[in-house]
């Protein structure tokens, strides 16, 4: 620390370096406390999945008339086309179907076609009607390849309240 910078712009890139490490450091410390555990998943891998505003208990409840957004980061083993959200919620012994607004995976952070391990950020808002049931049970989301095989799938605990 006692040394002398002959110029600003040394001062700058020390001052950004800072900045930097403090924000890595915050970010080390965010939590995304909803359990979750990937399903078979034959043409991917899940790195991630989190859900803001979800960040304690082991459930996630959406409010009727509001909306939480659920991230997957998922690497794909094989060149895709098109990507096919389907979510399923389990309540005791039934499997129900969820259907989406916009099933069409249209809401990824990598461009079509999807390449083989490149790492993409898959988000989508889910929005519960004010006239939905309330519930608590086991959501699968899957997101699918145009044939029909497995990129990504998560399950974790989730409701309406």
């Amino acid at each position: 620390l006692g040394r002398r910078y002959d110029n600003e712009t040394e001062m700058c890139c020390l001052s950004l370096g800072v900045a930097v490490l403090l924000v890595s450091v915050s970010c080390l410390g965010h939590v995304r406390a909803v359990r979750y555990h990937t399903c078979d998943s034959s043409k991917g891998k899940v790195n991630d999945m989190y859900i803001p505003g979800c960040e304690t208990g082991d459930v996630c409840y959406i409010p009727k008339g509001h909306t939480k957004t659920i991230h997957i980061s998922f690497t794909p083993f094989t060149k895709t086309q098109k990507v096919v959200t389907i979510v399923h919620v389990k309540v005791g012994w039934m499997s129900v179907p969820v259907i989406l607004d916009h099933p069409a995976a249209c809401f990824l952070s990598c461009p079509f076609p999807l390449v083989h391990a490149a790492p993409c950020e898959y988000a989508y808002n889910m929005s519960i009607y004010s006239s939905a049931p309330k519930f608590t049970g086991r959501i699968k989301w899957e997101l699918k390849n145009e044939i029909g095989a497995r990129l990504a799938c998560v399950e974790f605990q989730g409701g309406v309240r």
